[in-house]
């Protein structure tokens, strides 16, 4: 019969809780590798946030877009959206719209108006 000490059996449930955690996301990764998110037509979605947080950045990678494709939403490191903008998404079966507000905190923005 095996014996060994609690700090060996904890050892050993640890590294087995680890194997089942990497298998689990392996599984996960074989699962959902190519899958796009669920699209739905007709929505409207507005991304509002502090300045400088990457609002327009998170638009152009929701969208799929580099930021210096023709119909990205213009990014930078200094306050960049100074108006309401929005972005169609670039799939044609696709109704989706995104809004990019300007950021808040800032001397021309102060808070919500």
């Amino acid at each position: 019969m095996w014996q060994s000490r609690p700090e060996e059996l904890q050892q050993l449930a640890a590294e087995d809780s680890c194997r089942a955690e990497e298998a689990r996301l392996a599984a996960d990764y074989k699962r959902f590798k190519g899958v796009r998110p669920e699209r739905r037509p007709s929505e409207e979605d507005i991304i509002s946030g502090s300045a400088r947080a990457g609002k327009s950045s998170f638009i152009n990678a929701i969208r799929g877009l580099s930021r210096n494709h023709l119909m990205a939403a213009p990014t930078g490191i200094i306050e960049t959206t100074s108006t309401v903008g929005s972005y169609p998404d670039p799939f044609p079966d696709s109704r989706m719209i995104w809004y990019d507000v300007h950021g808040l905190g800032t001397p021309k923005v102060s808070d919500w108006i």
